[in-house]
């Protein structure tokens, strides 16, 4: 019995030690100049990167700090030359969004294309799923694929009790 209970104190220690090596690592990222920690609540967080002459790939890192949330990539085929990131903030979900696969490699085509809102058109990168990022830090990355900017969404409208504190870093290298 006393080396039955010894042993779980083992494993019970390891859990720790791997939640607090986790925790830092989390940490770590939320600090960066990029992104950092913020309350995720209900609704959608949609960060906006557009390409930059210097790149080709886009790479990006996220992690909460309990719980699971929704990630998607979009790239909106725009020729918008702002290099400015930015965070947009809704407490829903409702627009439509226009799913432009299957359309092709054709990039002047999809660049000068508008959806009937009069936005520029999208294609689905990744879909939005639940994403299991308070056990991972979940990373990925994408090659350009032309002038546009990428949409980042982060999606907690299923969750109407939790709020989230969300940790991300967005990066691009040639």
């Amino acid at each position: 019995m006393g080396r039955q209970t010894g042993e779980g104190k083992t494993s019970e220690r390891r859990r720790r030690e791997a939640e607090g090596r986790r925790r830092k690592k989390k940490n770590r990222r939320g600090r960066t100049a990029e992104g950092g920690g913020r309350k995720k609540k209900t609704g959608a967080d949609e960060v906006r990167v557009p390409t930059h002459e210097d790149g080709t790939c886009l790479f990006w890192e996220f992690a909460t700090d309990s719980y699971d949330i929704g990630f998607g990539v979009y790239f909106e085929w725009t020729k918008d030359s702002s290099n400015v990131v930015s965070v947009h903030i809704s407490e829903s979900e409702d627009e439509e969004e226009e799913d432009l696969e299957g359309e092709g490699d054709d990039i002047e085509r999809l660049a000068g294309r508008k959806h009937e809102s009069g936005r520029p058109a999208q294609s689905v990168i990744i879909p939005v799923y639940r994403r299991d990022c308070y056990e991972e830090v979940y990373a990925g990355s994408h090659t350009y694929p032309g002038t546009g900017v990428y949409l980042l969404k982060f999606d907690n409208s299923y969750s109407l009790w939790r709020s989230k504190t969300l940790y991300y870093r967005v990066y691009y290298t040639r």
